[in-house]
């Protein structure tokens, strides 16, 4: 019995000061959207002017000193590609950025581990490779 009362005691001692840093450190989502937000802004200017645009490859430009690639497929969504990285060991690349009304079946930049997270309204993070 003193084994148990001493063990709870312990884990008692353990647990508060985590329980007060998580009170006095609650977490933030907020500058992480508000970055989101920002850069969505800046996206939104290089939206196609029509809500159907026309499919086009990918096409180079630059926002706020950041190299993007956009694309927009036939089913109306634009991408806009903000990070490529090796998908593995082969060939492969795995690509992610922000999406406007993404469609649910792929990118320009690839199909495979195809990932949406939503940001607010029509806009989304996605993620996706082009391994098939």
């Amino acid at each position: 019995m003193n084994r148990l009362k001493l063990l709870s005691l312990t884990t008692l001692i353990l647990t508060i000061p985590a329980v007060l840093w998580l009170i006095s450190h609650p977490p933030t989502p907020t500058p992480r959207l508000l970055q989101h937000q920002t850069v969505v802004r800046q996206l939104a200017a290089h939206l196609p002017p029509s809500s159907r645009p026309a499919p086009s490859g990918p096409e180079s430009f630059t926002v706020a000193g950041t190299p993007l690639d956009r694309a927009t497929d036939p089913r109306g969504s634009v991408f806009f590609r903000t990070n490529t990285q090796p998908n593995s060991l082969g060939p492969d690349t795995l690509s992610s950025g922000h999406a406007f009304q993404p469609n649910r079946q792929g990118t320009l930049f690839g199909r495979a581990h195809y990932r949406l997270s939503p940001i607010f309204t029509d806009w989304y993070w996605f993620t996706a490779s082009n391994d098939f």
